[in-house]
């Protein structure tokens, strides 16, 4: 049975995308960004101060969108005004971090590029997250965000081929003979002498030699 976003998983979604630049009305989009925002926080009662993917300060965020800062033991993360406005936090940290060793370029191009699937790798492949949400390249379904994607889509995907398993081809036969057969459709004189030498163990002359 498949599970339902809430009204406002889906228009911080959207937000989210039209940030990034990529279509806020495909839907397979939104589910992994809303499946990617369940297992950062669970839930949205889990949510505080509309903060889902716990961003903290940066510069790369406009200031126009903080409405505070919470401090705790683990540190301190930013306040929005709306869920909507965390969700666009979230991709200008993505898009301002550029093409850079955490790997958050190939994130805004699978988004851009339309694909659901390329989106949870890729996010699951950077640095976003310090354990890559259990990914084992190069199954996607081992990703948690999957995991949770699929409750939504009912998409199930085969498991890929191991390749220490992948059956080998037989190998080639070798030929029974080394030299071709030659057929003659005439009859040899000293094939046949030798032949009758050799069954007869004669010493070497024939009858009427």
């Amino acid at each position: 049975m498949s599970v339902v976003a809430v009204v406002a998983e889906v228009k911080a979604a959207q937000a989210f995308l039209k940030a990034i630049g990529a279509s806020p009305t495909n839907t397979d989009l939104i589910y992994a960004v809303v499946s990617w925002m369940r297992q950062e926080s669970g839930s949205l009662k889990n949510v505080v101060g509309n903060n889902p993917f716990n961003l903290r300060p940066g510069k790369d965020i406009d200031e126009k969108l903080i409405a505070g800062i919470r401090k705790s033991g683990n540190g301190r993360f930013l306040i929005f005004k709306s869920l909507e406005d965390g969700l666009i936090a979230t991709a200008q940290r993505l898009l301002r971090a550029g093409n850079d060793w955490r790997g958050y370029g190939l994130v805004v191009r699978a988004l851009r590029h339309g694909s659901s699937l390329d989106f949870i790798t890729a996010i699951s492949l950077s640095a976003w997250d310090a354990a890559h949400y259990g990914y084992k390249a190069p199954d996607v379904t081992t990703s948690h965000i999957y995991r949770i994607y699929a409750t939504f889509t009912g998409l199930q995907l085969p498991k890929p081929e191991d390749p220490k398993t992948k059956k080998r081809p037989d190998p080639v036969r070798p030929r029974d003979l080394n030299a071709p057969i030659v057929v003659r459709d005439y009859i040899d004189a000293h094939e046949a002498r030798r032949m009758f030498l050799a069954r007869h163990k004669s010493d070497g002359v024939l009858p009427n030699d």
